[in-house]
């Protein structure tokens, strides 16, 4: 008979994974890459932004600015008739001759 030889061999290894310490720094330069490149198309949209706000605050200053303007308008028309001009001098105190403030009880005071 013959001899049988027995061979003992180890279990085979679990290959790890190993990432190239160049293709780690192409990485980060990518990295760097876009972020550069995403401050670069942000900068436009942010000054057009700001724009956008100072222009909005302009155009708010102008209507109030109109909305006096008619105002003041409507004023003065009230002044160029009769009965404006009374309505304002008696906003302000004054009354015609022989004429009373007219006073109205409080109902609730009785």
């Amino acid at each position: 008979m013959r001899a049988i030889k027995l061979r003992i061999t180890q279990p085979p290894r679990e290959k790890s994974f190993h990432i190239p310490p160049a293709l780690i720094v192409f990485g980060l330069l990518i990295c760097v890459a876009c972020g550069w490149l995403g401050r670069q198309v942000a900068g436009p949209l942010e000054q057009a932004t700001k724009l956008h706000n100072e222009n909005d605050a302009l155009e708010r200053n102008v209507r109030r600015a109109d909305i006096r303007n008619q105002e003041a308008l409507k004023q003065v028309e009230a002044l160029k008739t009769e009965q404006g001009a009374i309505d304002s001098t008696r906003s302000k105190g004054y009354m015609f001759q022989n004429e009373r403030p007219l006073r109205i009880q409080n109902e609730g005071a009785k």
